[in-house]
């Protein structure tokens, strides 16, 4: 049974001196000496394409009713945000074996605190870090991009893969991007990427609560989702109800059989860079990896424009249309790329033929 922490007669005085915000706050340090009143539950992450659990998120609970977020600034306030971020670390790899085989385990640490001496200790406690994800979230603190860059190299060198909220620098690609309900976060520069390219990191949709929530992350191309609706978080990593493994197929043979740009795709020749031939085209590199379009302009012109949006063919129409209309106003009514799993052109979407089938 967790223990509450009851203050002390020399904690009271000092709680006396100190302002009332404060006084709300909970004393991180009796939890400091005794980790045993921290523990974790297990939430788990959801492999869309086939219904199975891919990994478990690890979620702190606190000793008495103050949650996560109340701690975490207490730690803050009192100087112990590394130590107690430091003692979440060491939590969660020693429940690392307990991590059923093909799964992972993600462990979200705040940006400003990776490459704190004693989360990096920490970290460094076990030679080999397969199977763990970092998630990176951001926080209000000040963040070294220097420092973190260090320390993401650091846990990714003994086998960690990283995952963050929101696109990453180019020399800190993750390996999974945390997408929130508004839709897919931009990737790399203005490009907007739904569904998988070669390279570009896996997509999470987070916040997954209701069967509508997952349909938008079916539709999205997101490859796995977290939320409520996968179950509750529990003592030990647990299999998925059946219920919920039904459900996920049943919405995503739905969501591949309707309201999918397919229909609209409209076949396109695929050219090696760099071209400068009639469009419209899709320029390749020596991969057939999609870098650049050629399209048709007045007077049987040609320009060559980037490639802003693409999807793959099982997108849905409505997300499809809103993310292109939400471009730059100069690439608004540009062409969109449809593609396969693999990232091989299968030709383009017109907005007009979207506008349409959405208005249909």
């Amino acid at each position: 049974m967790t223990r509450r922490l009851k203050p002390s007669g020399a904690r009271a005085d000092l709680d006396a001196m100190v302002p009332t915000r404060a006084r709300s706050l909970p004393d991180c340090r009796p939890l400091l000496a005794d980790p045993d009143d921290l523990t974790l539950v297990f939430q788990p992450i959801v492999d869309l394409a086939g219904g199975t659990v891919a990994g478990y998120e690890t979620l702190a609970r606190f000793p008495g009713t103050a949650g996560p977020d109340v701690w975490f600034a207490a730690g803050a306030g009192a100087g112990l945000a590394g130590e107690l971020e430091a003692l979440l670390v060491h939590k969660a790899l020693s429940r690392l074996p307990v991590v059923p085989p093909g799964t992972f385990l993600l462990l979200p640490v705040r940006a400003h605190l990776l490459s704190h001496r004693l989360v990096q200790a920490a970290f460094a406690t076990r030679p080999r870090l397969d199977g763990l994800v970092v998630e990176v979230r951001p926080t209000d603190g000040a963040e070294d991009p220097e420092a973190s860059a260090r320390a993401i190299g650091a846990v990714r060198a003994r086998g960690a893969a990283v995952a963050v909220v929101s696109a990453a620098r180019p020399d800190q690609l993750p390996d999974l991007v945390v997408l929130d309900r508004e839709g897919v976060s931009a990737l790399r520069g203005d490009e907007v990427v739904i569904g998988a390219t070669p390279g570009a990191p896996r997509l999470l949709a987070d916040g997954i609560d209701t069967a509508d929530d997952l349909t938008a992350a079916l539709r999205s191309g997101a490859g796995l989702a977290r939320g409520w609706l996968f179950g509750l978080p529990s003592a030990r990593p647990e299999p998925l109800a059946s219920s919920v493994t039904d459900l996920v197929r049943v919405r995503r043979a739905r969501v591949r059989r309707a309201d999918a740009v397919l229909p609209l795709v409209r076949p396109v020749r695929s050219v090696p860079a760099p071209a400068a031939g009639p469009g419209p085209a899709v320029e390749v590199d020596l991969d057939g990896t999609p870098v650049a379009l050629l399209a048709e302009g007045p007077s049987g012109s040609t320009w060559r424009t980037p490639i802003t949006l693409r999807v793959v063919p099982t997108a849905g129409v409505g997300d499809t249309l809103r993310f292109a209309l939400s471009r730059p106003a100069e690439n608004r009514y540009d062409p969109v790329l449809c593609t396969d799993e693999a990232g091989r052109p299968l030709g383009l979407l017109r907005v007009a033929d979207l506008v349409r089938a959405a208005n249909g």
